[in-house]
């Protein structure tokens, strides 16, 4: 028997869902890190690079709604207190 199709609305509600987490994650780091609310700050630029170096690698990391936070925290570990 062949695969049953996937209803696109249901689709739709999932990824409008997972991008309304990501951006609840999104502001939760930068209530945590405000440096990296900071356009061109040492941990923006920092959080940019590693999340594009993520984009390229296709890494299943994105795939869980609350990366935004993980990633901060990981380069709140790699950027000096001084240039947060």
């Amino acid at each position: 028997a062949p695969a049953p199709t996937p209803d696109p609305a249901v689709a739709t509600r999932a990824f409008a869902e997972f991008k309304h987490e990501v951006a609840a994650s999104q502001a939760r780091a930068v209530r945590a890190h405000p440096a990296l609310g900071v356009a061109g700050s040492h941990f923006n630029a920092a959080f940019v690079a590693r999340y594009q170096a993520l984009v390229r690698q296709h890494s299943p990391r994105l795939d869980s709604s609350d990366w935004p936070e993980r990633l901060a925290d990981e380069c709140a570990l790699q950027v000096p207190a001084a240039y947060q």
